[in-house]
């Protein structure tokens, strides 16, 4: 009876072991990703930061590669878009970001290692230049981690939900 539990056991673990790498797997490769933050949302987030009669919202698209080792890097475009009295002005940057991932249960968490964000044009350059707390706010911080719910999952498609802000991103399979 104990070399039979003890066998079961050993089925289990292993069993369980594969399902957790097998859960880790499927992120293997690159994703295309994109997300978009409403003048709706971002007002509700910024809780009060965002001054009276000015509207604000953000799209982000790029890519992301998750490699063997748990290892990731992605690149790609945020553009911030601030609205006041039907003006328009746009704030671009390219962000640079690596570091490593690993699936907790149903929650992704990515730890930057290396990370960059650059100016695309002469009025983001300015505001980043102008504004010490708004570059503080773009840029990411060595170390820094974050959290993502993943949501649904198939082998094209992944929806996660950031943690900490309830941003929507959606990653799909390149190639």
């Amino acid at each position: 009876m104990k070399k039979s539990a003890s066998v079961i056991l050993t089925a289990i673990l292993i069993s369980f072991l594969g399902s957790c790498r097998d859960q880790e797997e499927f992120l293997i490769g690159t994703w295309l990703m994109s997300s978009y933050l409403s003048p709706a949302e971002a007002a509700k987030q910024s809780e009060g930061s965002i001054p009276e009669g000015m509207s604000m919202e953000m799209s982000v698209s790029g890519s992301t590669t998750y490699h063997v080792g748990y290892k990731y890097n992605e690149e790609g475009e945020i553009t911030i878009r601030l609205n006041k009295g039907g003006e328009e002005r746009a704030l671009r940057f390219y962000v640079r970001d690596a570091g490593v991932w690993k699936i907790h249960g149903d929650v992704l968490v990515e730890t930057s290692e290396d990370s960059s964000v650059t100016p695309l044009d002469d009025l983001t350059k300015e505001a980043m230049e102008n504004a010490p707390a708004f570059k503080a706010m773009v840029s990411p911080i060595k170390g820094e981690t974050t959290s993502y719910k993943l949501k649904n999952v198939s082998d094209s498609k992944i929806l996660l939900e950031e943690k900490e802000s309830g941003l929507t991103i959606v990653l799909q399979r390149k190639g």
